[in-house]
């Protein structure tokens, strides 16, 4: 009886679309038109020499997590997208440096996985990767090139599942085991969520918008001190009076 009282509860914060941005913050460091917004999608790319990033007001445990949106692009520029936990000094203002980059540079500590337009021309092609601190490297993988994508972010503790499905190919999935856990490279178990997207300045018109977003956390709840202190008293005085 003691030790079901005192297991640790199941706890879940959960985020569902972006609500016309109510409880979220949007920042944009170009000078062109600002991102088109509802209540299930952000449109955070409309154009060229764009940098911009949307956070949700409250942070979020990140010890376990499940992330899920669509992506839908238009244009062939290079650019990208990133969804993001950070837990970065400037917190809900903080929007990557210039360069692409996928929205993601300078932003740190953090970390990412990110949706790449790279190549040229009508050589363009998508591809995924997953970094840290704002710095981008070797390692992202082609996914399908289509307008529209599926994309689940499964985080367990140590490995994190990326599957991108466009509906007509195989589902592209990678997973990654994560060394240190995403808690003790933040420093924290709680961290800011939510997206940067940059388009280049040599780059045409590049749309890149986000629906239906979902992120649900979950961790395990200790009971407080003195709870757990009262529960054990409670237990021991049934003993008691068991043996009497």
């Amino acid at each position: 009886m003691l030790v079901a009282c005192c297991l640790p509860a199941e706890t879940h914060a959960q985020i569902t679309d972006f609500n016309n941005l109510s409880g979220w913050t949007y920042n944009q460091t170009d000078s062109g038109l600002p991102a088109a917004v509802g209540t299930d999608f952000i449109t955070l790319t409309t154009g060229r020499n764009q940098n911009r990033s949307v956070w949700f007001n409250t942070k979020q445990n990140i010890d376990q997590f499940t992330a899920s949106f669509r992506y839908e692009s238009t244009g062939v520029s290079i650019g990208g997208l990133s969804f993001i936990v950070h837990d970065d000094p400037e917190g809900l203002d903080v929007a990557s440096s210039p360069g692409t980059l996928f929205g993601f540079r300078g932003i740190s500590p953090s970390a990412a996985v990110t949706i790449e337009r790279v190549g040229s021309g009508f050589g363009t092609a998508l591809q995924t990767g997953i970094f840290r601190n704002g710095i981008g490297g070797t390692g992202s993988e082609r996914i399908p090139s289509a307008e529209e994508l599926d994309v689940t972010i499964r985080y367990d503790g140590s490995l994190i599942n990326v599957t991108i499905d466009d509906g007509v190919n195989t589902p592209f999935v990678r997973n990654t085991i994560i060394t240190p856990s995403l808690a003790d490279a933040l420093g924290s178990s709680e961290a800011f969520v939510g997206f940067g997207a940059a388009v280049g300045d040599r780059s045409s018109q590049f749309t890149q918008t986000i629906r239906d977003f979902r992120f649900t956390s979950s961790a395990a709840a200790v009971p407080e001190p003195s709870a757990a202190i009262a529960l054990l008293g409670v237990a021991t005085l049934s003993t008691i009076r068991r043996r009497r």
